[in-house]
């Protein structure tokens, strides 16, 4: 190979280290970021008037996806340990046919919910419509407290919708990573988060009704 060809494979190959570095390090402080801001710090819960689990898409042959499963656990966690008397489990047919609160009910059950203390959402389709369907169920029962679970990196956006719509006391917590959650994953719904936050400070949702 001549010293010309040589010199310009060194060049390539010392490119592509520093896009690989640039995005390592870039991954590395989305990451650390995201721990910082997106998860909600818990507080200790208390009794409450509900458990409310946010939707996630089930798998396509109907069984629960990882992260379903991790919500619905730490509801499930959360009910047993007395903080409620009844749990709401939300979501619609949005990713197949499939409507997740059903898909999560079913779980639910088989971990020792009993039916009779599960509320079922089948018509939301996004957060923002978890948040309102849950205000709407809460007020039409009269309950003042919930516990709301979702995904750690989802907990800031609804702590910040459920305060812009409802003087409710909510707190929110998180569910536990799926286990084996894959780097990119957490990167991507990191990404998720912030493109989501910008869209909605640019339509004012986040604004306190």
């Amino acid at each position: 190979m001549s010293k010309r060809k040589l010199e310009a494979a060194w060049t390539t190959v010392r490119f592509a280290a520093s896009i690989i570095l640039a995005l390592v390090i870039i991954s590395g402080l989305l990451y650390i970021v995201g721990e910082a801001i997106l998860i909600v710090s818990e507080s200790t819960p208390s009794k409450v008037d509900l458990i409310t689990v946010l939707g996630s898409p089930a798998e396509s042959d109907g069984t629960p996806s990882e992260v379903m499963k991790a919500r619905v656990e730490k509801g499930v966690m959360l009910y047993q340990a007395g903080l409620s008397d009844k749990i709401l489990f939300q979501g619609g047919a949005v990713a197949n046919e499939f409507v997740e609160a059903q898909v999560m009910a079913q779980y639910a059950r088989s971990l020792g919910i009993s039916s009779k203390d599960i509320l079922l959402d089948r018509v939301s389709r996004d957060t923002l419509e978890n948040v309102q369907q849950a205000i709407s169920i809460m007020n039409k029962h009269g309950w003042k407290s919930a516990i709301v679970v979702s995904s750690p990196y989802h907990t800031r956006r609804v702590d910040e919708l459920f305060r812009a719509r409802t003087q409710v006391d909510v707190i929110v917590i998180a569910a536990d990573h799926p286990p084996d959650w894959p780097w990119h994953e957490r990167i991507r719904e990191i990404i998720h988060e912030y493109v989501v936050f910008a869209w909605y400070w640019l339509t004012d949702e986040l604004k306190e009704s």
